[in-house]
């Protein structure tokens, strides 16, 4: 059940309690975050927690690095002067030169190679089947039928840490193949040290021979409207540099696109592209292209994973601790916006089947009673597990203090917490608003 986005107001103050439990009926929202945040009825408290692993990568593409920076470091080099008139909104023709020479020795081509002759056919089975799939899909075959797959990285340790997607690489953890890096003409043999594919990260490591490398660094601010730009390998063509603005921050791509919030730039993104940098003109990372707009629907828009997804895996990466673990939900999200307009007759027109119609019911009623307490501006959601009107609950109305405009927004914040990490959730409770902290690890 899908609604419009509807706009949020101001907040509410809060109260905390030390809880860790969410009502969901019967149903605790811990037994709903999964895989194992914390056990339905954990024997310590909220601070057992079982920390999961899902992503499995081959003894012979896996690298046991252990990250020597929390982020990207910034040596304080840039590439031109730019006029602080400016301010990063605009770039002229010299700068974009300017850029491009600096940008160079930072961005990766990143090349899959398998070691089986295979049929175009069988090289799309271990990727994206949706209607999003033309859009991963960075193939190409060389001679002999042998399949290879095309994206972009940037270096972001000057020992060889190299940043790109996960889908960039996600088809030879199925199957025989190697990956390859080429920066600045170069070519290193690639291993990974880890992947997040709730954010469609892949951290890589390649041997520098003890040779440093030019690094990337993070912008101290990203601000709509500014200048962007993308140096990346689309279409197996080499360094191709496009332009234009960072359009929108921290919209909602389309399922399944992605299930983090992005930004989205009017830079032309391409098959080859995935996992490269956007960067502003002063060479600082506004974040990782992952994806674009099906262009039946959409021109010009490309997505962009925001650096804070980034860097929380970095700075997780550098105290050992896993990335692919981030929180989600295997239970249906409601908002409560829509539901508490339907009557009797909009119910049994939506769903025949008399269960699901006590349950909308039910959700409906506990809409009705928790705006009482609500904003008529602010959006809350119910997460339900299975069809029983019992499991029927607590109100979410933000998380970590953060409020949501969907439910899409509402899973989005979900996922920007890792298992193990300290969080809060605000719901509305008996008609009363309270804050539950889930203590971390």
């Amino acid at each position: 059940m899908l609604s419009s986005p509807v706009t949020f107001g101001a907040r509410f103050p809060q109260k905390s309690k030390p809880l860790n439990s969410l009502k969901i009926g019967m149903v605790a929202l811990t037994a709903l975050l999964s895989p194992g945040l914390v056990s339905a009825q954990p024997p310590t408290g909220a601070d057992s927690v079982e920390i999961t692993t899902r992503s499995v990568i081959p003894d012979n593409l896996k690298s046991n690095h252990q990250l020597t920076f929390s982020t990207c470091p910034d040596d304080g080099v840039r590439p031109v002067a730019v006029d602080p008139k400016l301010s990063g909104l605009a770039a002229s023709s010299a700068e974009k030169v300017a850029l491009l020479d600096y940008l160079r020795p930072r961005t990766a081509k990143i090349q899959i190679k398998y070691e089986r002759p295979t049929t175009p056919t069988d090289k799309m089975s271990t990727v994206r089947q949706d209607e999003f799939a033309p859009f991963f899909r960075d193939f190409s075959l060389e001679k002999g039928g042998i399949p290879k797959s095309d994206g972009t990285g940037f270096v972001c340790q000057p020992d060889g840490v190299v940043l790109t997607n996960h889908h960039v690489v996600k088809a030879v953890l199925n199957q025989a193949g190697k990956i390859t890096v080429e920066i600045n003409r170069k070519i290193y043999p690639a291993q990974i040290i880890a992947l997040d594919e709730a954010a469609d990260l892949a951290v890589l490591k390649i041997d520098t021979q003890g040779e440093e490398l030019p690094t990337v660094h993070f912008a101290p601010e990203v601000r709509q409207g500014e200048f962007a730009a993308l140096l990346g390998f689309p279409g197996g063509l080499h360094e191709v540099l496009s332009s234009g603005t960072l359009s929108a921050l921290y919209q909602v791509p389309p399922r399944p696109l992605s299930n983090l919030t992005a930004h989205l730039t009017e830079a032309s993104v391409n098959s080859g592209n995935s996992g490269g940098a956007v960067f502003n003109n002063r060479g600082e990372v506004l974040g990782q292209v992952f994806g674009k707009a099906d262009p039946r629907r959409a021109e010009n828009r490309g997505y962009v994973t925001p650096i804070e997804f980034l860097q929380s895996a970095l700075a997780r990466l550098n105290k050992g601790l896993p990335i692919d673990n981030r929180l989600s939900l295997d239970s249906n999200v409601i908002e409560q916006y829509r539901v508490a307009g339907w009557d009797d007759d909009d119910i049994a027109q939506l769903d025949k089947n008399p269960e699901t119609q006590a349950l909308l019911k039910k959700i409906r009623a506990k809409a009705l009673e928790a705006f009482e307490v609500m904003s008529e501006e602010e959006v809350g959601v119910s997460v339900i597990k299975g069809s029983d009107p019992s499991g029927v609950g607590d109100v979410i109305v933000a998380v970590n203090g953060e409020r949501f405009q969907n439910q899409f927004e509402f899973q989005a914040l979900l996922k920007s917490i890792f298992q193990g990490e300290a969080f809060e959730l605000t719901i509305i409770r008996d008609g009363e608003r309270e804050t539950l902290l889930f203590p971390g690890k």
